[in-house]
């Protein structure tokens, strides 16, 4: 099965021939993950609530990245991604 983006209007997936890495969301440190997911800034279909990936198995691709892959470090930019496109129906 396919890894896809998790990041809304993101069409990146690993079956690509030129594919960015593909990097899960933290399961192990829910501050971290509280973050990324936040960064998303993605609502539920039905546009009730903020977005928060079930399973254990949700990515983002190294596009979302300033160095192209997220780095352990808190004080590093890569720490949470950033770069998004938003739209007012995210």
């Amino acid at each position: 099965m396919p890894n896809s983006c998790a990041a809304f209007g993101c069409s990146n997936h690993n079956l690509m021939e030129n594919k960015p890495g593909f990097y899960r969301f933290p399961n192990n440190n829910p501050e971290r993950r509280k973050m990324w997911i936040s960064a998303c800034k993605r609502k539920n279909k039905d546009g009730t609530a903020d977005w928060n990936p079930t399973g254990k198995n949700v990515y983002l691709c190294g596009k979302h990245f300033t160095t192209g892959k997220p780095v352990k470090d808190p004080a590093h930019p890569d720490y949470i991604p950033t770069i998004f496109v938003y739209t007012q129906n995210n």
